[in-house]
Formats: C-alpha cells, structure tokens, sequence
C-alpha cells in the first residue's frame, strides 16, 4: 500500500506538470513526458521486471517510470530556466513568460492594485484586437476574483501584510489565457463561482459571471501553499 500511495502522490504530480505545460503552449514536452510516463518506460521496465518479480515488476515499473519521468521534467525545467528551480513554481515552469505572443504580468497588494491592473488587463486585451465586450469582462472578472481574495483569503493569513497575488496574461491566436496565483489560504474557486453563478442579483459578479460562461477552460491547483487558477477564454 504504502509504495502504490507513492506511485499514486509522483504519477498526480507529472500529470498537473503535463496539464499545466500544455497550457502554457509548451506541447511537445508536455507530450514527451505523457508518452515517456504512459507508454515508453513502463512497457521496456515491465518487460524486465515482471520476469524477475512477477506481477509486482509492473507496480515497480510505473513507480520507477515516474521518478525518471519526475528527473526529465527536472532537465527541462533547469534548460528553460537556465538554472536549477529554487521552488515548485520554477520546477514546473509556472514561472516561464510565453515566449513569440504578447504578454501582461501585474502583482496585486491592495484593492487600489486590483483596480489599477483590471484597467491595464482590458487595455492589454484591447490592444491585441479582442472586442471590447470581452476584455471588459475578463479584466472585470480579474479585479472581481482579486478583491475576493484581499477581503476574504488574506484576513485569513497570520500576517495580511504578507499577501500577494500575481496576474499573468497572454494572448494567442484570438485567445485569451489568464493565469491568477496567490498565496492565501487554499481555495477552490470553481466552488465560489457556483454560489455566485446562483446569486439571484444580476448587478453582482458580473465579471466573474460572464468569464464563466465565456471560458472555454478552467484549471485549479493548490501547489505549495498558493492558489493557481488557469482560465481559457
């Protein structure tokens, strides 16, 4: 039980690396390692192992499979860094600014941030010919979900002085992917958006809302004590 748990905790890591990479367009890493971790090493490890363990030789070789998979993602992380990641963030590339698209990034302290970087976001979105509609409501969506997380996820935090949240947006071929981290307590926000999408007051949350309707994907993790939400629209 115990080595399945460990299969099981390093298999869930490289496969949020994988989902997160193709969000962030770096698709043939992403697909080495899915076929490295999927395919290639557990079928040449299983060939050689079930001969030597028998039906243990598999759970063997996809827990072996996963650590090398773990040391390739390891190599790509210190290439694209040029460096050894110090942190999670910097071993999964979360770090990493798109490279050959257009770009906004923007750390939010205060509501007065919030507000400011909302206006900066729409301008941006804008600026890279999405409609006008559109652009409103991510930024609105943007300042929404940041306001949210000053007046609720840092009151929480032992020291608020300490909370920051980090905006990344960029634009590819006519979408819009926006990449929201922060470091209050662990959160779902998918959850929030479902009490929010039945609150009955339509002048409310309009952002976020319309953001929900609009996007075309949505991804949530809680990685070392940040929130990283990744929304397609």
């Amino acid at each position: 039980m115990i080595v399945f748990g460990i299969v099981m905790t390093i298999g869930f890591r490289n496969d949020i690396c994988t989902q997160l990479w193709q969000i962030l367009k770096l698709t043939k890493q992403s697909i080495w390692i899915s076929v490295q971790t999927c395919c290639i090493l557990p079928i040449l490890l299983s060939v050689l192992l079930v001969k030597m363990f028998g039906v243990y030789g598999i759970i063997i070789a996809i827990l072996i499979s996963n650590i090398l998979s773990g040391f390739t993602i390891l190599i790509i992380s210190c290439i694209k860094n040029n460096k050894m990641p110090k942190d999670a963030f910097e071993y999964l590339l979360l770090n990493q600014r798109i490279k050959d698209v257009p770009g906004i990034s923007r750390t939010i302290y205060t509501i007065d941030d919030a507000i400011n970087s909302s206006k900066d976001l729409q301008a941006f979105c804008e600026a890279q010919n999405i409609d006008k509609r559109t652009s409103y409501y991510i930024s609105l969506c943007l300042e929404e979900m940041a306001v949210n997380v000053i007046e609720h996820g840092f009151t929480k935090m032992k020291d608020a002085s300490n909370g920051a949240i980090d905006m990344f947006a960029y634009v590819d071929d006519g979408q819009v992917t926006l990449r929201i981290r922060d470091n209050s307590v662990a959160f779902d926000p998918n959850e929030r958006f479902k009490i929010l999408m039945d609150d009955e007051d339509i002048t409310k949350h309009i952002g976020i809302k319309m953001v929900k309707k609009l996007q075309k994907e949505m991804k949530y993790q809680s990685l070392i004590s940040k929130n990283v939400l990744i929304i397609k629209i």
